[in-house]
């Protein structure tokens, strides 16, 4: 179970927090990934997990696209590109644009698509604000 914020002005009336199975149907309504694989190591491990299936298929091609910003923080923009499959599984996307933080090299945007040319946005994940190790005081989460 996770607890989270609920979505809407009237459903905030009713509570401030909720909570949701983190494997049920409404998370995987709003998200590709279930809130386990969130975070920066799993984000790096889910695409290299691919990076490798698709090495060892001889379907990879990976290249560095340029140069990026990303919440005013340059970034580098890398291009995952794999064959459309028929096959259910076999990649999630056809295109990955990933953008590294420059200083940090960590992942702070991801656009996948389901096309080569980038037309049909299957997923977005973009993370602002990144403050690494920030000191929260004790109190800060509420159960």
């Amino acid at each position: 179970m996770a607890l989270v914020e609920p979505a809407g002005t009237v459903a905030k009336l009713c509570a401030d927090r909720v909570a949701v199975p983190i494997h049920g149907a409404l998370a995987r309504e709003s998200s590709r990934y279930p809130l386990t694989e969130f975070g920066f190591e799993a984000t790096l491990r889910r695409v290299l997990r691919v990076v490798d299936r698709a090495k060892a298929n001889g379907d990879l091609r990976l290249a560095i696209a340029g140069r990026g910003v990303v919440d005013g923080r340059p970034t580098i923009v890398l291009e995952r590109r794999l064959p459309a499959s028929g096959v259910p599984g076999t990649y999630p996307d056809a295109l990955m644009v990933l953008q590294l933080d420059e200083s940090t090299l960590l992942p702070v945007a991801i656009h996948s698509y389901r096309d080569a040319a980038g037309k049909e946005l299957l997923g977005e994940y973009i993370v602002s604000d990144v403050q690494l190790n920030p000191r929260i005081p004790a109190g800060a989460f509420k159960l």
